[in-house]
């Protein structure tokens, strides 16, 4: 592989950025918030000397949790394999009622589970995203971490944004009860502006 060819590990690594010192993931380890999966800390001290600041957002951070949600909506714990065929698409509205509060900022007009042959459809940066998220996908399997399922979040203007939720197996996810009502329950907790943790385990 060429030195300037595309390389999705390497800009992921250079993306990533510490959460206090902003040192990115090619010259340190990085290692996400063990309570949000959201922040990236390069050693304990910058995540002890950032938790002040952290704190508050960190709670909101796992209502990003609220796309773990794609457990129920891909219905994973059957079938983990539709992980590679299917994703969960919400689309998004930011809210003016959010009286300052971080969790109530945007409000779930509407969440759907799409094929990903139909997501390559969608208006870009979809086909870019669903690559990425392949790339990711298969780097986390073949390092034995397990698969990764996605969610694409839409807030017009704005184009999708997506969430991965990684580190799934099949041995994780077999215990969990599936929830047929999940999108009543991911809508009303992100309007009280709540976490989603009804996993089931």
């Amino acid at each position: 592989m060429a030195d300037n060819e595309f390389r999705p590990s390497s800009l992921r690594k250079e993306l990533a950025k510490c959460n206090h010192c902003y040192v990115n993931g090619t010259e340190k380890r990085l290692s996400a918030c063990s309570r949000c999966k959201a922040a990236k800390y390069c050693s304990k001290e910058c995540q002890t000397a950032d938790w002040a600041k952290h704190k508050e957002i960190c709670g909101k951070n796992s209502a990003h949790a609220a796309a773990l949600n794609s457990f129920h909506a891909l219905t994973l714990p059957r079938d983990i394999t539709r992980t590679a065929t299917h994703v969960l698409r919400l689309f998004v509205q930011l809210r003016t009622d959010h009286k300052g509060s971080p969790a109530k900022y945007f409000r779930i007009l509407e969440a759907k589970v799409e094929s990903i042959e139909d997501a390559k459809t969608f208006p870009d940066p979809w086909q870019e995203s669903l690559r990425d998220l392949q790339n990711m996908r298969g780097d986390s399997e073949k390092m034995g971490r397990g698969t990764i399922a996605a969610i694409g979040v839409e807030c017009p203007p704005l184009g999708v944004q997506m969430i991965p939720c990684g580190s799934l197996k099949r041995s994780s996810l077999s215990s969990v009860q599936l929830l047929p009502n999940w999108k009543d329950i991911l809508t009303k907790d992100i309007e009280e502006g709540k976490k989603f943790q009804r996993f089931g385990y």
